[in-house]
């Protein structure tokens, strides 16, 4: 089974189709010059394939300038935003697809196969991934007074999930923040917080206080 996205966003619309001539709105004008400039900002900070640290430890960046061969990955609990390009992960019989779209969350430490499906030279598939702090999101649901709600989820550890601008603007600001290393260590814990926050706000509230409960348990 093929997952675009949990909300069917991987649906794909005929070039004939009334919607493919309609000009986009605010929100997606939005989306589009952030990705925009995080795939600039990403392109001139991953000079070469494969993976680069930060100055930032829970950020990391990835670069492929051609697809990948299916391999054996072991996914860590992070957050997975791809601003150009596309990749699939294959956890038992089923697949899940993800590109600027759409992000991955991963919960546990997951075995999977993984392979870039999209990319080019001209267009290298580029990649960010944020280490999620099951501590910090347990103290947001705590200070938010959210109700944590019972495991009614699928039970999934994998997922994929719409993209919104205002995740991805903090990811921009906590990106831009690595040309300004004098302020790391005193502006990154803000955004890495906000981005918590907003990963709270989102859909998978459910499976993240999941997570966030197990992790305390362990």
């Amino acid at each position: 089974m093929v997952h675009a996205a949990e909300t069917g966003a991987g649906t794909t619309v005929s070039s004939d189709s009334p919607s493919s001539t309609a000009q986009p709105g605010p929100e997606a004008q939005r989306l589009e010059a952030l990705r925009g400039e995080l795939a600039r900002l990403l392109g001139r900070r991953t000079g070469s394939d494969g993976r680069h640290e930060t100055a930032i430890p829970e950020l990391k960046l990835y670069r492929f300038s051609h697809p990948t061969e299916p391999a054996p990955v072991l996914q860590e609990p992070a957050v997975y935003v791809v601003v150009q390009g596309r990749k699939q992960v294959t956890v038992g019989d089923e697949t899940y697809v993800y590109d600027p779209s759409q992000y991955l969350a991963v919960s546990v430490d997951l075995p999977a196969v993984g392979c870039v499906v999209a990319a080019s030279p001209e267009a290298p598939y580029l990649c960010m991934t944020l280490t999620v702090n099951p501590r910090e999101l347990a103290a947001l649901i705590v200070e938010t007074g959210r109700q944590a709600p019972g495991d009614d989820h699928d039970g999934r550890a994998l997922y994929v999930s719409p993209l919104e601008a205002p995740l991805l603007d903090a990811f921009l600001r906590l990106v831009l923040l690595l040309d300004a290393p004098q302020d790391v260590s005193v502006l990154a814990p803000l955004i890495l917080r906000e981005l918590h926050y907003r990963l709270l706000r989102s859909e998978q509230f459910g499976r993240l206080a999941t997570s966030s409960r197990r992790s305390a348990h362990a």
